[in-house]
């Protein structure tokens, strides 16, 4: 589930999420802000990551990876029955190919078709 923080937030179009890469921890701002550290520019192919990567990629229906030391974060869309879909990112463990964490920053609904 979505916390309300980001449940509020996430209706404007606008935005910054910061996430904590050990921890998973979200930080939002209403505004995006230069960044003062750097960031992973690129990502990985997908069908370059290793073998039990590869598994939970497919499973969890990955749009990017990026490695970064021994861990592997990616972005998928996750839909349920209700016709909404939560953005998350997720942390995997390149060794095992073990998810270590997982967090929603976004979510919308998507129209329901008519009968």
């Amino acid at each position: 589930m979505l916390g309300p923080e980001v449940l509020a937030r996430s209706s404007s179009s606008a935005g910054l999420a910061k996430v904590d890469l050990r921890s998973g921890r979200v930080a939002l701002q209403a505004e995006a802000v230069e960044e003062e550290t750097p960031s992973v520019k690129g990502g990985t192919p997908l069908d370059q990551l290793p073998p039990l990567v590869k598994e939970l990629v497919a499973r969890e229906k990955w749009q990017s990876a990026y490695v970064v030391g021994p861990r592997v974060y990616g972005q998928a869309d996750v839909g349920d029955p209700r016709h909404r879909v939560e953005h998350r990112i997720q942390a995997v463990d390149v060794a095992t190919g073990k998810l270590l964490w997982q967090r929603a920053f976004g979510e919308w609904s998507l129209p329901i078709p008519p009968p």
